[in-house]
């Protein structure tokens, strides 16, 4: 895909020039196209706007694989022309299973020789077109233009980067377009179509933090999960969301961007004790704590316990009150489990196994008493 600068032939092509290749074959005064017009694309999820601002560069007589040859090594196009493409969204969103918060960011194409292309959010706003060219125009020396002079200088601040699907173009479009579906049960299509390609990801609101994985109010009835160790009683108190038809791998895609999970629904979660503990391995003393999951998109999972009763939206917010945090294990879910269940097996000589299985997985720990007459059974 082109990756020229396309600023306008008379005010900018020196700018050009000095930041990408041109457009045209002939390195001497490449002939470009006027400023492309400004096009806006919308969508409501949930009743929350997501607006895309781009430019819109010509074909001219080219063609796509014309195009792609002028990509830098790095193979990132910056899906429009002349002021930085944007996307800006009311509320949080899920783009291609991945969660974006609520904000704006600058958007990018990564288009490499063989695969899949994707789809690349940055929070970088991108650089005022007079920082770049001296003499550019006053109506348009503080507009923002996206950095081409090394996408690496700002991958430090890229937000999401998804694979994007291939689809197939209903007609060659010879100007750039990017399109989102009107929206249906809060999702939405992102297609980018130019010449005779076309690709497209889903765009969806968040699920509410409160709730992550789960949609509504479902069973407000908390269920609770008891052991006794060592003369003493660990007591643990949630509610348990159902999977209605979605998958573990659905669920998991509605998580925020730290990957926190409030381990169940409605009420917070908590997990009480009257004696000390060792949970995975880490000392907990008797008292009343939060139940959080931290589940990355790999590896082990963890169970965190926190000494704050909230549950906020932003996890960050609560974190300096954490206590533990240990690994689980992934253990055999046996049979998919359509309600979130926390279990505490029956304890033996001090020590219990707690256990989380929603779906197809199942996550365990180890909790026994700290005192030292059940350590040194």
């Amino acid at each position: 895909m082109m990756i020229g600068m396309a600023l306008t032939a008379a005010v900018l092509a020196a700018a050009a020039q000095t930041q990408a290749p041109a457009a045209s074959p002939t390195p001497a005064a490449p002939q470009r196209e006027e400023r492309a017009p400004r096009e806006t694309a919308t969508a409501l999820l949930n009743g929350k706007k997501v607006t895309i601002e781009y430019g819109r560069p010509a074909l001219g007589g080219r063609n796509m694989a014309d195009l792609l040859t002028q990509l830098p090594a790095d193979r990132i196009w910056r899906a429009g022309m002349d002021q930085a493409t944007t996307i800006t969204t009311e509320g949080d969103i899920t783009v291609g299973g991945k969660p974006v918060r609520a904000g704006k960011y600058t958007m990018y194409l990564h288009a490499p020789e063989n695969g899949q292309y994707s789809l690349i959010l940055n929070t970088d706003p991108g650089i005022a077109l007079k920082l770049i060219y001296a003499a550019a125009p006053p109506a348009v020396a503080d507009a923002l233009w996206p950095r081409l002079d090394g996408y690496d200088k700002i991958k430090d601040k890229e937000v999401i980067r998804v694979p994007l699907r291939k689809a197939t173009a209903a007609e060659s479009m010879d100007r750039f377009r990017i399109g989102l579906a009107p929206a249906r049960g809060g999702a939405s299509a992102l297609t980018l179509t130019w010449g005779d390609q076309s690709w497209t990801t889903e765009i969806r609101a968040a699920a509410p933090v409160a709730s992550a994985t789960a949609d509504g109010p479902e069973d407000m009835t908390p269920e609770t999960a008891s052991t006794a160790l060592d003369g003493g009683k660990v007591v643990v108190e949630y509610g348990r969301p159902a999977l209605r038809g979605r998958t573990m791998t659905e669920l998991l895609a509605r998580l925020p961007a730290d990957r926190m999970w409030r381990a169940g629904i409605n009420r917070p979660t908590t997990l009480t004790t009257d004696r000390d503990l060792l949970v995975g391995g880490k000392r907990v003393p008797a008292g009343r704590y939060t139940v959080f999951v931290h589940a990355p998109e790999s590896g082990a999972y963890s169970l965190v316990l926190n000494s704050n009763p909230s549950v906020p939206e932003d996890y960050a917010r609560v974190k300096e009150t954490e206590v533990v945090r240990v690994p689980m294990i992934r253990a055999s879910a046996g049979e998919i489990a359509e309600r979130f269940l926390i279990g505490l097996a029956p304890a033996r000589a001090g020590s219990s196994v707690m256990s989380l299985t929603w779906g197809d997985q199942s996550w365990v720990v180890d909790v026994r008493s700290a005192s030292p007459s059940a350590s040194s059974r």
